[in-house]
């Protein structure tokens, strides 16, 4: 390991109170600048605007298909949140810097539906630490983080 990446790792550790097993279990091993960037944007768009844009490109019922409860986008969900979430939203999205996505307004039959988190992957929250996502996700990786979420979330359920 060199010295940047041992210095960056204690830095994550510290700021982020995230221990090293954590983000070993995301696949993080030597994360770096390059690979956990978030791009932070000022959000211009309305949710409304956003969710016809986002509708225009592929009808959201045909990626909810392809990817919710499909366990290779889940997988594939997990690794991605792991190198670009989990630093905000803790491990398997149950908060910490930022909040929970995978109970309240995020539990199964929550009120942030698939559409909502779209939305707010590609074009942030202002006046919050989320930033835009578009054009660092591709959609299919977007909805592969929300199949991880959605995996997570029934669990958590599950074990209410």
């Amino acid at each position: 390991m060199n010295i940047f990446k041992f210095f960056y790792s204690l830095i994550l550790i510290s700021v982020f109170s995230i221990s090293s097993t954590n983000l070993a279990a995301f696949g993080v091993e030597g994360a770096t600048a390059e690979n956990s960037s978030i791009v932070v944007a000022e959000n211009t768009v309305s949710k409304e605007e956003a969710s016809n844009e986002a509708a225009e490109k592929t009808p959201l019922s045909e990626m909810e298909t392809m990817h919710i409860g499909n366990p290779e986008s889940i997988e594939a969900g997990r690794a991605k949140f792991g190198n670009t979430c989990l630093f905000c939203h803790g491990p398997k999205g149950a908060g910490s810097r930022a909040p929970t996505l995978v109970s309240n307004g995020f539990a199964p039959n929550g009120v942030n539906d698939n559409e909502y988190f779209i939305t707010t992957i590609k074009y942030g929250r202002p006046g919050t630490i989320m930033g835009a996502f578009e054009g660092t996700l591709t959609e299919t990786e977007m909805w592969q983080v929300i199949a991880y979420l959605r995996d997570q979330a029934e669990k958590v359920a599950a074990k209410e």
